[in-house]
């Protein structure tokens, strides 16, 4: 089955709205439909060649503000989106309009309704489109019109030339055309200021952005300065422990071999010590026997000279 695209702003090249992808619907193409139609009546009886499968439009989008249930109902009034737009499903409940009709009226009078795409998957099957309070009060113009009789080509021109005309008997209509017209104007009007206030917030928060960048990097850039620094210091700290703990152990054994030179030198002196008194200890004894000696020799040498005397008297020597 061949695609049908259709373009909700026509040819207009200074629109800038995607193509809608309708190739969930049956029957013959919008393109097909002639520009002439007869009565209002009529018109809402060809509604019937299209298929029922119109929702997608309508569960693409949020119901912000609005309570719309999955029957069509709806509870309490049905108002725009926090956006200021109306969803598709949200517009056919205002007009009272089943989606095929008034899908066929934006098609047939794409010229003078400008629907936003805000589609947002790239995978979705159709762009999403949502509708201002304007498109909404020149599609109730449009019904006003139809109700009158009034043929689609005249009713181009009459919107063409501008406002309704004065001679509407439904006052209440066009009062409400005029409020929903100047609320357009004036949401319009708020969102440019504020787009500007947002713009503006937008700078000074890429200024304030721009300038906690910069201190985040000034204190990175000074703390991996301190780090490095103290990395550093923490390395020649390192060198200079490791120098004094090989300097330590030098002095370590030296002490010890000094200790144990001592302890040697200890045990030599008192060895020495020793052998000293054990040297005085014999001299002493030495002393005492040659003392004996002499004591012996003396005593020997009186007896010999006694006993010499005795024989010498005895022999006349």
């Amino acid at each position: 089955m061949e695609f049908m695209k259709y373009n909700f702003m026509g040819n207009k090249a200074d629109e800038n709205v995607p193509d809608q992808d309708l190739s969930n619907t049956t029957g013959s193409s919008f393109d097909d439909v002639k520009t002439e139609t007869e009565e209002s009546d009529t018109q809402d009886n060809s509604s019937s060649v299209y298929s029922d499968d119109t929702s997608t439009d309508t569960e693409q989008s949020s119901h912000n503000g609005s309570v719309i249930n999955e029957q069509g109902e709806h509870n309490g009034p049905i108002v725009s989106d926090i956006d200021g737009l109306y969803t598709y499903g949200q517009l056919a409940k205002l007009l009272n309009k089943p989606e095929n009709n008034l899908r066929y009226l934006i098609n047939t009078f794409r010229d003078y309704i400008h629907p936003v795409a805000v589609t947002t998957s790239a995978n979705a099957k159709r762009a999403n489109f949502k509708y201002s309070e304007s498109d909404y009060a020149t599609l109730k113009q449009i019904l006003a019109y139809k109700e009158k009789g009034i043929q689609n080509a005249e009713i181009m021109k009459l919107l063409e030339n501008g406002p309704a005309d004065d001679n509407n008997d439904n006052e209440d209509d066009q009062i409400d055309i005029i409020g929903k017209r100047i609320l357009a104007l004036y949401k319009n009007k708020l969102s440019e200021r504020d787009q500007q206030i947002i713009n503006e917030f937008n700078l000074v928060n890429a200024r304030n952005q721009k300038a906690i960048e910069n201190l985040l990097q000034k204190v990175s850039d000074v703390y991996l300065e301190q780090r490095e620094f103290y990395e550093s210091a923490l390395s020649e700290t390192k060198k200079q422990n490791e120098i004094l703990k090989g300097q330590n152990d030098k002095l370590q054994k030296q002490l010890t071999d000094a200790q144990n030179i001592i302890s040697s030198s200890k045990e030599a002196y008192e060895l020495n010590n020793q052998v000293i008194s054990d040297a005085q200890e014999i001299i002493l004894k030495q002393s005492e026997y040659i003392e004996k000696l002499k004591d012996e020799l003396s005593h020997d040498g009186e007896q010999t000279s006694e006993k010499k005397g005795f024989f010498s008297r005895l022999f006349g020597l």
